[in-house]
């Protein structure tokens, strides 16, 4: 007992002490556990590894004689050096490419995560097929594999077989000396003795391609300095991941350095436009844009606008990036054919409307299923790395992987399915569509409660809506024409108020396509008045009255004497914008008389209104609020639009009657009105008129701002008639400010009204 206290004190112990060093930060230092330090300094291990000894020596700091003298000690071996009877240490890790290109930030993280410490480090990237998770992986686990001194192990598990993910297990167990014949063959075994071997060793494992989080499990580190780091196209959130990396597509920066950096930077500079049109082709996905500059790289004939011009046609793009067994297509595929038989179909089909985005009421109408049904299939398929989600409720397709989709279609599914597609599309979206449109004008309809719901929706569906009735037109499908119509009159003003002229104008062409093809006489009415009303905006007055002339005439062979009375309307509107407001007037006192014999209360609302604005031009402000008032007292509660209009108009007539302050209140009101709704033209408006009634009040330091926000918005609308026209105003604004330049800049650029 005596000879055991005067032990002299552990070599491990004297030194880390004499740095002044915790076992803890010791551990920390080494990326050993503190349980293996403790065990050193008591004597109870007597026989480290080789590799332990070294990591101790260099986190003391330890050369030459001393270093020496520690390794003898430590072995307990004074004359011989340190035994090294440890086995190989395993270097699996494949090669990391040689011209890795883009990740900067990232792979970063991932490097400053993965370094050892006394507990494990898992660290994962997921990301869709393509987007370089493998090659990122491998860039990272080379620049730290040398912090894990006792190996690097790696696995695919697609190759390997995920059917037997214990097998992995083994497979490590061998690799890190432990005899075939002393591996467990039961699975819970094997796997309880591969974190029994893990504890004491620093060991970097990349685990490729996992598919569920249940394949890795035989695989996780219980305790020791052991980094982990996993790949997945599906993020993996039930496992103990001290980072996780979603990976996105290349910026077109980083895709264009790819691209040079693989088939040769001259050429990328020779036509760097056709160098963009390579990525964009390739739609910035890493593995596609490799493929296309090693088949560069492999041609030194072909310069980059040859490459961009084969990758331009879209049938033939997979077969360009084709040519390995790690083409674009047969990467797409794997996570193709681990979906169930529904999200098969779905992937297929959905890939015909060439949308940009798909929402869930598009999923709904071309899958024919409820809202919840059509949700979960979509997250489904952003779960399989199939669909992009930009925001929350909406999806695309990578155009790659659409291409793939409608190969997988074409192979699988009848051929009538693009046109099958459509209609569904366009029946689904009509039901929804109507009741917006009636929740707007009239009452709530389900599944509306309120007319800025309803607008809401509109907002939100109206590109995808043009696009299936484009593509209804497009694809000469069995579509009903009626249908698409009924589109059209409920988004066609919503698109006008909101200042989507190019969207309506084409919604209106291409539903006149289809009244044309089918010989729908109702719906061709449609078309002509909204394009009537379109060219009005667009200032083509022969146009306008070309289609109003055809649309008028059309009505009548029909009998459809409110489509007549809606015409007029127009045709006032198209007097009235063509400074001619008497025979305006005519117009829509003809429609008001026809409104009023049907007992239509929205056209007369309508017609009342538009009248009041051509009286008040005419500085007939007194007949225009007696007008007025009687719309007032017909317009039922709810639809806001409406109310707008009426209450901007009555600003008008006050104007007229030099009532500027109440003017001003009206329009003021009006303008939170518009904005709220988001319509765009409405309050453009509304502000030039503001503009106008300030200036006339002796308020031209305010005039001149609201006029001056009034022209930039009529100019984004595309509106130069009405820019030019409040643009004369605003000049106005600026000489009685004093400001004689600035007006005589805006008088010079209105002279073409």
């Amino acid at each position: 007992m005596v000879f055991d206290m005067v032990m002299p004190p552990h070599p491990l112990r004297v030194h880390r002490r004499r740095l002044g060093l915790s076992q803890e930060e010791l551990a920390a230092a080494t990326g050993l556990s503190v349980r293996s330090i403790q065990s050193l300094e008591s004597g109870r291990n007597r026989a480290p590894r080789s590799s332990t000894v070294r990591l101790l020596a260099d986190a003391l700091g330890l050369a030459g004689a001393d270093r020496e003298r520690f390794t003898r000690a430590m072995t307990g071996d004074d004359d011989e050096p340190a035994r090294d009877d440890a086995p190989p240490r395993p270097a699996q890790l494949p090669a990391e490419l040689p011209d890795f290109t883009g990740r900067e930030e990232v792979a970063d993280r991932l490097a400053a995560a993965l370094r050892p410490g006394a507990r494990p480090v898992v660290v994962s990237i997921s990301g869709m097929a393509g987007v370089g998770k493998t090659s990122l992986a491998l860039h990272v686990a080379h620049r730290v594999r040398g912090h894990y001194p006792d190996g690097q192990l790696y696995i695919d598990l697609r190759r390997a077989g995920r059917a037997e993910p214990y097998r992995a297990a083994g497979f490590f167990l061998r690799a890190l000396g432990t005899p075939a014949g002393a591996v467990p063959t039961d699975a819970e075994e094997r796997a309880a003795l591969l974190r029994s071997v893990l504890a004491e060793r620093s060991v970097l494992v990349l685990v490729d391609d996992v598919e569920h989080a249940r394949d890795v499990l035989p695989l996780l580190p219980g305790a020791g300095p052991v980094g982990l780091l996993l790949t997945s196209r599906k993020p993996l959130p039930s496992l103990p991941v001290t980072l996780a990396v979603d990976l996105d597509l290349f910026s077109a920066e980083e895709s264009v350095r790819l691209l040079a950096g693989v088939a040769g930077t001259d050429r990328a500079v020779a036509d760097p436009t056709a160098a963009a049109e390579v990525v964009d082709a390739c739609g910035r996905l890493p593995l596609a844009v490799r493929l296309a500059a090693v088949r560069l790289a492999a041609r030194p004939a072909w310069s980059m606008r040859d490459l961009a011009d084969r990758l331009a046609a879209s049938d033939r793009r997979l077969h360009e990036l084709g040519g390995t067994e790690q083409a674009v297509r047969a990467s797409f595929d794997l996570s193709y054919q681990a979906l169930p038989p529904h999200l098969a179909e779905a992937f297929r089909q959905l890939a015909w409307p060439r949308l940009g985005e798909i929402s869930v009421d598009t999923v709904a109408a071309a899958c024919d299923v409820d809202a919840a049904i059509a949700a979960g299939i979509a997250e489904d398929l952003v779960d399989a790395r199939l669909l992009l989600s930009p925001r929350p409720g909406r999806y695309r397709y990578h155009d790659l992987v659409r291409l793939f989709a409608q190969e997988r279609s074409r192979a699988a599914d009848p051929p009538e399915v693009a046109a099958r597609l459509v209609r569904r599309l366009v029946d689904g979206y009509r039901k929804t569509a109507v009741a917006a449109l009636q929740t707007i004008e009239e009452l709530p309809s389900p599944p509306f409660r309120d007319a800025a719901a309803a607008t809401g929706w509109l907002t939100a569906e109206g590109q995808l809506i043009v696009a299936a009735v484009c593509l209804a037109a497009e694809l000469t499908a069995d579509v009903d024409a009626e249908a698409c119509a009924d589109l059209a009159r409920a988004l066609g003003p919503h698109l006008r108020a909101t200042g989507e002229w190019d969207e309506w104008q084409r919604l209106a062409d291409a539903v006149r396509q289809v009244a044309v093809r089918d010989g729908n006489r109702p719906a061709a009415l449609l078309a002509g008045m909204q394009l009537g009303h379109l060219a009005i905006l667009r200032n083509d007055y022969a146009l306008a009255g070309s289609h109003l002339a055809a649309a008028t005439d059309l009505a009548r062979a029909l009998g459809d004497r409110a489509a007549e009375a809606r015409t007029l309307n127009l045709i006032g509107l198209l007097r009235f914008t063509e400074a001619s407001p008497r025979p305006a007037i005519v117009a829509h006192r003809a429609a008001l008389a026809l409104f009023e014999t049907l007992g239509h209360t929205a056209g007369v609302v309508n017609s009342r209104i538009n009248l009041a604005k051509c009286l008040a031009t005419q500085g007939r402000g007194a007949e225009g609020l007696a007008v007025l008032d009687e719309a007032r007292r017909l317009l039922p509660p709810g639809p806001e639009v409406a109310s707008v209009m009426l209450r901007h108009q009555t600003a008008r007539c006050l104007f007229a009657l030099r009532r500027y302050a109440d003017a001003i209140e009206e329009h003021e009101a009006c303008l939170e009105l518009t904005r709220r709704h988001g319509l765009r033209e409405g309050s453009a408006y509304v502000l030039a008129e503001l503009g106008l009634t300030l200036l006339a009040a002796g308020q031209p330091d305010t005039a001149r701002a609201r006029l001056a926000l009034a022209v930039s918005e009529f100019e984004r609308l595309g509106d130069g008639n009405a820019a030019d026209t409040y643009r004369v105003v605003l000049g106005l604004a600026q000489r009685a400010l004093g400001d004689l330049e600035g007006a005589r800049r805006n008088w010079r650029q209105a002279i073409r009204f």
